[in-house]
């Protein structure tokens, strides 16, 4: 078979780029030869500027269409917005108040001073604090800080004692104030025995309280108290356990060393029965809201004496007790006990409102071997008759 050799400088285009691959063709079908390298390397240059034209070509149609999409993008972001009306009534803004309630400043923690107290030129004794009685009424809250054991608070004058009412704080509540300029309304009562029983009383409030230097700081538990009244100096740190309810049942256990005080229950509801001719009842329990004489069928404490003594004695303040009413008797939880059967017991009103039906009700039971019960309730009262 004969070859023919085809020379790149003897082949010359001309025309276009399809017309050059046509006679390619036309060439390597109707003569066989064989294609020198130096006519490969034509062709595929050849080849190459043709691809290269085809990336330029597709590449400005491609920057056409970017560009055309820009500039329609800039000229919807250029149109106008058109400004939506305001509603007639805009919502106001919330005005600053011209007088903004102030913040109240923190309670300061209590000092730690001495415990003890000093009559100027003539005594002075250190002094512990047994317990603290709280209770609030209405806006008012009252603590009372006992030197010495208290069965309940009808007994707070047997012991050395101070006294505070303060107005605003609920119990328990942190609260410091100035003795000399607290705008705070207090009162203030102490109450000191020496060895011999010699009584030292003093009150301040914020209307008497001329020279008088201290303060008062209740904070996290802890109770400071400071006072320079008149030739009184008294100072008391300590902290708080958790205050006495007023209203208590406590039972006395005697000890060798110191009588240990148990609380039996919380009294809630007084009841008071005049119905029978003959024998009244007081019915005291820890449930709230007992109003009849059916609800305290489960009563923890029931005191059972003679009517005459509801207008001679109990309605004067004065006691019904064993001693004078021998068929009286006293109901402890189920178990009843007459004047033969324990040391003895009384009962008082250490106070009667019927009008707003309110009662201070102070009460003892004595047992025969020592120690015994101590009642104290201050609340409300139904009466049945």
């Amino acid at each position: 078979m004969r070859r023919y050799c085809v020379d790149c400088k003897s082949l010359r285009f001309s025309g276009s780029f399809h017309e050059g691959v046509i006679a390619l063709s036309a060439l390597s079908m109707t003569t066989p030869c064989y294609i020198s390298p130096c006519f490969a390397l034509y062709s595929l240059n050849f080849a190459l500027k043709v691809v290269s034209l085809s990336i330029i070509f597709c590449a400005m149609k491609l920057f056409r269409f970017l560009m055309l999409a820009i500039v329609a993008t800039l000229f919807i972001a250029c149109e106008p917005t058109e400004d939506k009306p305001l509603p007639d009534n805009p919502t106001p803004e919330q005005p600053t108040p011209d007088d903004p309630t102030p913040e109240p400043e923190p309670v300061p923690k209590p000092e730690k001073v001495g415990n003890f107290f000093e009559i100027k030129d003539s005594y002075k004794a250190d002094i512990a604090t047994d317990s603290v009685y709280a209770h609030s009424d209405g806006d008012v809250t009252t603590y009372s800080i006992c030197y010495g054991r208290c069965k309940t608070l009808a007994y707070i004058e047997d012991v050395a004692n101070v006294r505070l009412s303060i107005e605003g704080y609920g119990v328990g509540e942190a609260f410091d104030i100035d003795f000399a300029t607290s705008d705070k309304r207090f009162t203030i009562s102490v109450l000191l025995y020496d060895k011999q029983y010699n009584t030292y009383e003093y009150k301040l409030s914020n209307d008497n309280r001329e020279g008088t230097e201290g303060r008062f700081t209740l904070k996290d538990g802890v109770i400071s108290l400071k006072l320079s009244l008149g030739d009184l100096l008294l100072e008391n740190y300590f902290k708080v356990e958790a205050f006495r309810s007023v209203n208590e049942c406590t039972e006395i256990i005697p000890d060798t060393s110191e009588d240990i005080y148990a609380q039996l229950f919380t009294p809630a509801s007084v009841v008071l029965d005049n119905r029978d001719a003959s024998t009244y009842y007081i019915y005291v329990s820890s449930k709230e809201g007992i109003t009849t004489v059916e609800g305290m069928a489960d009563a923890e404490y029931i005191v059972a004496y003679p009517s005459e003594g509801w207008a001679d004695k109990l309605l004067k303040g004065n006691f019904v007790a064993g001693g004078s009413y021998p068929t009286m008797t006293v109901t402890l939880n189920g178990k009843s006990y007459s004047k033969s059967e324990c040391g003895g017991f009384n009962c008082q009103f250490k106070a009667y409102d019927a009008e707003s039906g309110a009662i201070v009700l102070n009460s003892n039971l004595y047992y025969k071997d020592g120690g015994g019960v101590a009642l104290y309730y201050d609340g409300a009262f139904t009466l049945v008759e």
